[in-house]
C-alpha cells in the first residue's frame, strides 16, 4: 500500500484497501472505527464483479472501465511473457501505469 500510495494512489473507503491487499473486506471491518476516508463517490463501484487479472481474456478486460484495446492486450502480452501478477503495484510497475488508472481499475481487478 504504501508504494501505491507514493505513486499516487488514493485509497477512499476499506474496498480499496481490500483490495490493494487482496483480502475480503469484512477483515478489515474492525479497522472502521479508525479510518476516516474524506470522500466515496456513491454510486461508484459498490458491487461490482472483479476479474482475474491473471485469466482474463481481452474480452473480459474490455468490460473493465478505463480498459483501452492496448493496454488489455499490453496487459496479456506481458502475463505470458514475464508470468502471472502478484497485485495491483505488480501490475502497475510491470506496465508502468499511472496512480490515476490503478485507482480507477482497483475495485474492478482480484489476482
Amino acid at each position: 500500500m504504501t508504494e501505491l500510495t507514493q505513486s499516487g494512489v488514493q485509497f477512499f473507503a476499506l474496498e480499496d484497501i481490500a483490495a490493494a491487499l487482496v483480502i475480503p473486506v469484512h477483515r478489515l471491518q474492525p479497522l472502521a472505527v479508525i479510518l476516516q476516508f474524506c470522500y466515496y463517490d456513491l454510486e461508484g463501484p459498490a458491487g461490482v464483479s472483479q476479474v482475474n487479472l491473471n485469466h482474463a481474456s481481452l474480452e473480459q478486460l474490455m468490460t473493465l472501465p478505463g480498459m483501452t484495446l492496448s493496454l488489455a492486450r499490453s496487459i496479456i502480452r506481458d502475463r505470458i511473457l514475464q508470468g502471472p501478477y502478484k497485485n495491483i503495484v505488480h501490475l502497475q510497475q510491470r506496465l508502468t501505469l499511472s496512480a490515476v488508472l490503478i485507482q480507477n481499475l482497483l475495485p474492478y481487478l482480484r489476482f
